[in-house]
């Protein structure tokens, strides 16, 4: 609070105020783990800037947010495979190029065999919003990310990895004028003190 006090130093400006509840289960066994819940957010006093006026402001409108979020955890030998589903329902758009409505989510992680483990993560995006009308070009419809990690123990945990993100080359954007990062590889030695 006192940030925002400080950023806006204006007694017009009032604090965003949040209510989020959520209920949900567990249920773990020594071959699986599901959790599941339900959700609702609401937001307001959204504090916006308008660009030609050059000033922050209060937006009256609220910002409601419901839906439900079920993943399931499988182990085995070899790891374990991460499942996660996601629905989410917004009232209405706020300045993001994207808002999903359906998430879907398969990770896939190996453990240590013989000192190699790996990871396989794809996820799913459905684009049900747009931010407007004229700048519907920056949405992404189904979108799908992928990426793979596989590193080599050497020592202990410390690892020598090589990791490829985004390897689809996705074109997506996180913000209205932010693009999301495109494929990228990395090489490197992970040490742990």
């Amino acid at each position: 609070m006192i940030a925002n006090e400080v950023m806006f130093q204006s007694e017009a400006i009032q604090f965003e105020k949040e209510l989020f509840s959520n209920i949900g289960f567990r249920i773990r066994t020594p071959d699986y783990e599901l959790t599941t819940k339900a959700f609702y957010s609401s937001l307001d006093n959204i504090i916006e800037f308008d660009e030609a006026g050059g000033n922050f402001y209060n937006n009256s409108n609220s910002i409601s947010s419901k839906g439900i979020d079920a993943n399931i955890k499988i182990y085995s030998d070899f790891g374990y495979i991460l499942i996660n589903y996601t629905y989410n329902d917004i009232n209405r758009l706020v300045n993001f190029a994207t808002k999903p409505k359906h998430i879907g989510e398969i990770k896939i992680y190996n453990t240590y065999e013989i000192g190699l483990r790996w990871m396989l993560e794809v996820e799913y995006f459905s684009n049900e919003y747009n931010l407007t009308d004229n700048v519907n070009n920056l949405g992404v419809k189904n979108l799908i990310l992928m990426n793979f990690r596989m590193g080599y123990r050497i020592i202990k945990e410390n690892e020598l990895f090589v990791a490829a993100y985004n390897f689809l080359n996705s074109k997506y954007y996180v913000s209205q004028t932010l693009p999301g990062t495109g494929f990228s590889f990395f090489v490197g030695l992970h040490i742990h003190l």
